[in-house]
């Protein structure tokens, strides 16, 4: 009996540091630095660009799908706006302002 306490002990120990563990590990994910050569590291906050590289690593699904589900996702519940076309004028601007691709 007593080795199943000290057993237990342990256990609750190491899921206590690995908790501790996962809430460091998220301040520093909230507090880095992120590179500015990245397209999307600059433009949404540290803590999406993170569980983007999460899911890519550990749901093996490349960014693009991850993206392109999201989007769907929003489009489908905002679908009387994301279905309506734009105005001439805007369309215009846009197709304007459409850089080539390399």
């Amino acid at each position: 009996m007593c080795r199943l306490i000290a057993k237990l002990d342990e256990q609750l120990v190491q899921i206590e540091k690995s908790r501790q563990a996962q809430v460091d590990t998220q301040k520093s994910i909230e507090d880095a630095e992120l590179p500015d050569d990245k397209l999307l590291t600059n433009k949404i906050p540290a803590r999406l660009y993170w569980q983007m590289q999460q899911m890519k690593y550990w749901g093996r699904m490349p960014i693009r799908e991850q993206l392109e589900r999201a989007l769907e996702m929003l489009y489908a519940q905002h679908a009387a706006d994301a279905d309506k076309p734009l105005p001439e004028k805007e369309k215009e601007k846009l197709l304007k302002t459409k850089k080539p691709r390399k």
